[in-house]
């Protein structure tokens, strides 16, 4: 990513997250920065283009901060309930911009979904961190923690969908991701 995709990218964060998906104008967007509207549409020809390649800010800025304070927990299921808590509140304190990135997301957009792709793989690999711990947990390797995640990660961005049309909250998305993980770890009980 360059520094006028970076400017782009950053500017559509605050635009998006002042007004939600309708404020986020491409002649606007432009202007806030400071770059052509054809340059714009050179770099990204939607805005939903735009919100979802900034989900690759927000996943770099989480991975950032998960090096410098790492998931704790002692068990598999506790540093997972730690993660997508932590990963949650990030999501939604922005809570203009995490809806008009799930509206983008709903786009049904093959660019769109590609760049999503890549942001689900990032997290992804991030949560298979979280569950695998520092030790390495044995019962968990690299193969079957990334599909643990993998399944984790849809849970979580589903329920986000929910938390966004207000039918839930922060704390239910990572409750409802909680209960899936007991469940995928141990069994139905």
């Amino acid at each position: 990513m360059d520094q006028v995709e970076l400017r782009i990218l950053k500017a559509a964060i605050e635009l998006a997250e002042q007004g939600g998906f309708d404020a986020l104008r491409q002649r606007d967007l432009a202007a806030r920065a400071e770059v052509a509207l054809g340059t714009l549409y050179s770099r990204f020809r939607s805005k939903e283009l735009v919100l979802v390649a900034a989900l690759q800010l927000e996943a770099d800025a989480l991975e950032r901060e998960l090096q410098r304070v790492p998931i704790s927990g002692r068990t598999p299921q506790a540093r997972l309930n730690a993660f997508f808590t932590r990963t949650t509140q990030r999501f939604v304190s922005k809570p203009h911009l995490a809806r008009a990135i799930l509206r983008a997301a709903a786009s049904g957009d093959p660019e769109c979904t590609r760049t999503l792709m890549r942001y689900q793989l990032q997290l992804t690999a991030l949560a298979a961190e979280a569950l695998r711990g520092r030790s390495r947990e044995p019962r968990y390797s690299a193969p079957v923690a990334q599909q643990v995640a993998t399944v984790l990660i849809m849970v979580w961005f589903a329920n986000l969908v929910g938390w966004s049309g207000g039918v839930a909250t922060p704390e239910i998305v990572a409750g409802v991701v909680d209960h899936a993980t007991r469940l995928v770890l141990y069994g139905a009980k």
